[in-house]
């Protein structure tokens, strides 16, 4: 692993790296409290007590997650609507689990795709700099186009299988490391598939996104919240 300053020499700051990572960890923070969701329920008897447990069990893996507060309440507070709706029994197990494989599907993926790029395999390349700072702007636009969903899941998937061990596996598993060829492929690529689009400056918002998840399963399932 790189020192912080080998990070910085290779055109990225400290500051850099860690919005880097939170931004990765938030990615799959989100799948995984909604995974922790779909396990528990999905196959219980007792509303009360397990969407309590649930919902301790929820509470401290959060609070260990280095996220910024602010992130960390967004998450709560779109999961405690889940648990609460199975808790009142307006929500099956069987729909916890539709709204969980929803998120699985969503562009919470492919953000974190984009994200583990710019850690695992742009960080610590030698590609020169301007090469990493080019690749930096494509990848940083890319996740501002999928969480604005401007990019399909089609398009996200086709992206995943460029660096992907097999891409003809049925589950992408990506490779420890990429030779800087693949790594600007796979850039190359996702600046295609943005050609030509207005993608807005905002950034990701997932707790947004799992927000209209939830609301379109809840609004389909006809559970209202007071």
């Amino acid at each position: 692993m790189q020192s912080l300053s080998q990070s910085s020499r290779a055109g990225f700051s400290p500051r850099r790296r860690g919005v880097l990572l939170k931004g990765c960890m938030i990615a799959l923070a989100v799948v995984m409290v909604m995974a922790t969701i779909g396990a528990v329920i999905a196959y219980i008897y007792w509303p009360n007590l397990m969407a309590s447990w649930s919902r301790n069990i929820i509470q401290q893996t959060v609070a260990e997650w280095n996220l910024p507060e602010n992130q960390k309440g967004a998450l709560l507070h779109q999961t405690e609507r889940v648990l609460q709706a199975y808790e009142n029994g307006q929500l099956t197990g069987r729909q916890a689990s539709e709204i969980v494989e929803r998120v699985g599907k969503s562009p919470i993926q492919y953000i974190g795709l984009l994200y583990m790029v710019q850690v695992r395999y742009i960080m610590p390349s030698d590609l020169s700099e301007e090469d990493k700072a080019h690749a930096t702007r494509i990848l940083d636009r890319g996740i501002r186009a999928f969480s604005h969903e401007m990019l399909t899941n089609e398009q996200g998937d086709e992206l995943a299988r460029l660096i992907a061990r097999d891409p003809n596996a049925r589950r992408v598993s990506l490779p420890d490391t990429l030779s800087n060829e693949r790594l600007m492929d796979f850039v190359a690529a996702l600046e295609e598939k943005m050609r030509d689009m207005e993608v807005p400056d905002t950034g990701a918002d997932l707790a947004g996104i799992l927000e209209r998840i939830i609301d379109e399963r809840f609004a389909e399932y006809g559970i209202t919240e007071s």
